[in-house]
């Protein structure tokens, strides 16, 4: 009985711990169960971030194995290369989607080996590289590339972006950036080798100065920038307050500044100076110009040379013996002298309103003189009938050329009046006219001698007459004989 009751217990203990195992292996089938579940969970979660990091993702991603070439890929890589499928992709070499030369001429072959020894040495590159499309297009790719190990494998990764735009766009910012480094450079070649002194300004302080202004004060470059306006351009503070207050307000408005202004050179001698002016933007100043100094002794030199020369020329017009005109070949006068008044009337107010042509006897004949004048360039001593205001007939010499001016062509005549000496001349025309007349009609001899200051005849003329009378020949009769002086005549 005894025997019994310790198989039972002994039983009861074994069931107990079978029971136990048993709970444990149900716990621990929960536990693998549970950890299953969880790994299952996790699988597709992994599924799900792989398939939107690598296969959705936007960017090209490329898995080769050196030995085999494309192992894999996602379609925005696909895409990229001009393809439809994946498989169209897989087993290719990269060298398949490669133009044949890359940017600095080496053959892709070439290049592409050394960015294999890159990567063994390193494990990571990243370069811009030509590749090609299915369809042969060329385009600018930026490449990513690293080695990474899978399984005891060497495996390469890469993304590929299409940069051709962004390079493009570069190349142009780097063309543009280029020539507007060249533009600045001839900016500063110009402003360095301006005929005028020139310099910049902000607040008051002295930024730039070409060697131009330099000379003209007397001073070095660094004299002058980052000087004060007022202490290092003008000769006093009342000075620049004086010029601050034309150009100031002109600049604030916008305007532009036009003055003259002298300035005080370092050996103390005055420089005479146009001064213009522009308002301009430099970041970081309140106010700031440009500003050009133009050397004006030398021009105002000459204007008071042209001055007297032009004064000296109307003094002598104006004292001319003879008139002087000058016009237009239209016949607009805007110059005419004293004489010019005298002769025809027209006084220098009335000068404007006074046509060339009001001076012709004829109006018509000024056109064929002017005619002759423009085939000809210039025409000398043309006898001319003109008329006063009056209506007193005037004959005269006219001379006229045509010259052209820095405003036009000009017409300048010389005009001198042979009114009084035509007719002296009509008169002894007209009485030798009549004397001839009157010696024909009067059948009379005519003996006609030359005495000289010792009282001998020196020469002797006669006519039919005379010498019919006396029986000689006339040709013997005007004849020197030995002696001669004052003219004598003897009618018989």
């Amino acid at each position: 009985m005894e025997r019994s009751h310790t198989t039972k217990a002994a039983l009861e203990q074994e069931l107990e711990q079978l029971q136990q195992r048993c709970a444990d292996l149900q716990a621990e089938l929960a536990a693998k169960d549970s950890a299953m579940h969880e790994a299952q969970a996790t699988l597709e979660r992994s599924a799900a971030y792989n398939k939107r990091v690598y296969q959705d993702s936007p960017v090209p991603i490329v898995i080769i194995d050196p030995a085999i070439g494309i192992v894999d890929c996602n379609m925005a890589a696909v895409r990229i290369y001009g393809f439809e499928t994946r498989d169209q992709v897989l087993g290719r070499m990269p060298l398949d989607f490669s133009a044949p030369t890359q940017y600095d001429g080496t053959d892709t072959q070439t290049a592409g080996e050394e960015i294999t020894r890159s990567i063994v040495e390193h494990g990571i590159a990243n370069f811009l590289w030509r590749a090609r499309r299915a369809n042969g297009e060329i385009f600018d790719a930026e490449v990513n590339l690293m080695a990474f190990d899978c399984g005891g494998r060497i495996l390469l990764r890469f993304t590929v972006d299409d940069v051709s735009e962004k390079r493009r766009a570069r190349l142009e910012i780097e063309r543009q950036q280029a020539e507007i480094r060249k533009l600045l450079e001839e900016q500063q070649v110009i402003f360095d080798n301006a005929p005028n002194g020139m310099c910049f300004t902000a607040d008051g302080i002295i930024l730039r100065v070409n060697r131009r202004l330099c000379q003209s004060l007397g001073l070095e470059p660094r004299d002058l920038v980052g000087q004060s306006v007022a202490q290092r351009l003008f000769r006093d503070e009342d000075s620049y307050k004086a010029f601050s207050a034309v150009a100031a307000p002109l600049l604030a408005q916008g305007q532009e500044v036009h003055i003259e202004w002298d300035f005080q050179r370092k050996d103390g001698a005055v420089f005479e100076a146009m001064v213009s002016g522009q308002g301009i933007n430099i970041p970081g100043f309140e106010r700031s110009a440009v500003w050009v100094y133009e050397d004006v002794a030398e021009r105002k030199r000459l204007e008071r040379e042209r001055q007297e020369n032009e004064a000296r020329l109307r003094r002598i017009l104006e004292n001319s013996p003879v008139g002087v005109i000058i016009g237009t070949e239209a016949g607009h006068i805007v110059f005419a002298n004293r004489q010019h008044e005298e002769m025809l009337g027209v006084p220098p107010d009335g000068l404007a309103t006074h046509h060339a042509s009001k001076s012709w006897r004829n109006p018509a004949d000024r056109l064929a003189f002017m005619e002759r004048l423009r085939r000809e360039g210039a025409v000398k001593g043309y006898q001319a009938d003109f008329v006063r205001t009056d209506g007193t007939p005037v004959t005269v010499l006219l001379s006229s050329i045509l010259l052209d001016f820095s405003d036009g062509r000009y017409l300048v005549s010389w005009i001198y009046d042979i009114t009084e000496r035509q007719k002296a001349e009509q008169l002894v025309a007209r009485s030798e006219e009549r004397l001839a007349l009157a010696l024909r009609g009067a059948n009379l001899g005519l003996y006609d001698c030359i005495i000289n200051d010792q009282h001998e005849i020196v020469e002797v003329a006669v006519n039919d007459i005379w010498a019919e009378m006396l029986g000689y020949e006339r040709d013997l009769q005007n004849s020197k004989p030995q002696h001669g002086g004052n003219t004598s005549v003897l009618n018989i």
